[in-house]
């Protein structure tokens, strides 16, 4: 068997781009501008903001530090970690 192995390295503006047309394409097509932002400690709690508009010049009105410390965290694992019952997986 000719078992293989690849790695990826990637920066901030990677990951980022990589998030915001992940969500552009399956969340939220109806929006046209998006910006988005890594926050906190790799190690600790890293975490992504995404902005989605279809006004561009709503994207920058927001107070970012506000939303983060405001904004309940709203992703699939956050969703099954708050309803253990829509778990698959035992």
């Amino acid at each position: 068997m000719n078992e293989k192995i690849c790695y990826k390295k990637l920066d901030k503006d990677d990951i980022l781009e990589i998030l915001i047309e992940y969500f552009q394409e399956n969340e939220f097509l109806e929006f046209s501008f998006a910006e988005g932002y890594l926050l906190g400690d790799s190690e600790k709690d890293l975490r992504f903001i995404g902005v989605f508009s279809n006004n561009y010049k709503k994207i920058s009105e927001g107070d970012i530090k506000k939303i983060d410390r405001e904004m309940d965290y709203n992703g699939d694992h956050s969703f099954l970690k708050n309803h253990p019952e829509y778990n698959i997986i035992p």
